[in-house]
């Protein structure tokens, strides 16, 4: 009998004690109905609410859940590599906390990479539920990542995003910030690794905040110059 989860799913989550229980249920649902050996990794990314708590609430009712503390937040991307660095499973990825990813869709996204070999697969949301300013601003740094580094890439940011555990092992992954995405695309292609996509229609959050600031704007644009033409 396997021991070890074939998917291992990251989620960080700040402050998100209004989303967990619909995500998780939701999740080990949609993971049950299809037959996926799983791992759910929820990565308490220094909340102050009751996110800690209902973790490890799940984690005693669930032993396929696995709670992951990070005492003080240090960013989306250093919760998400803290995830990763403790997952088991032949495939790992990651999706936000805030329950505007259709579970089907990570389904989906888990499918294609085993049935059709790519080795990294992410998600592309057919319509946003976001503000006008949000999706302008996302446009335009899409726009400008194909412009820097000549990939034909769209919705940098989109998840989910599931790799290959050996892919995720030679990525070297090390941005604590939003730009994980983007490197984690930047080096894929550097390496030669393949690429699936898989549609999906975004929900709209239900509960909790969006932790996402426009100073972010410039840790984009820093990161882009810095990958272009210091790295």
């Amino acid at each position: 009998m396997r021991q070890s989860p074939l998917l291992s799913l990251v989620v960080p989550l700040y402050n998100e004690e209004k989303s967990i229980p619909l995500l998780v249920s939701s999740l080990v649902s949609a993971f049950d109905e299809a037959r996926i050996p799983y791992e759910l990794v929820l990565v308490n990314n220094g909340s102050w609410d009751g996110t800690q708590r209902l973790i490890l609430d799940f984690a005693k009712k669930n032993t396929r859940v696995h709670p992951v503390h990070v005492l003080k937040n240090e960013g989306y991307g250093y919760g998400v590599l803290q995830g990763l660095r403790v997952a088991r499973g032949d495939y790992v990825g990651y999706i936000d906390g805030d329950n505007q990813i259709p579970v089907d869709a990570l389904v989906v996204a888990y499918r294609t990479m085993a049935q059709d070999g790519f080795d990294v697969v992410k998600g592309i949301r057919k319509k946003r539920q976001i503000g006008l300013l949000r999706i302008i601003a996302s446009e335009c740094y899409n726009l400008l990542f194909r412009l820097l580094f000549f990939l034909p890439y769209r919705e940098i940011n989109s998840k989910p995003k599931i790799m290959k555990r050996e892919v995720f092992n030679n990525l070297h992954l090390e941005s604590k910030d939003w730009f994980i995405d983007t490197e984690i695309l930047i080096k894929m292609r550097r390496l030669g690794y393949t690429l699936g996509e898989v549609h999906y229609l975004d929900k709209k959050r239900l509960g909790g905040k969006s932790s996402v600031r426009f100073v972010i704007v410039f840790e984009f644009l820093r990161n882009l110059f810095r990958y272009r033409f210091l790295r």
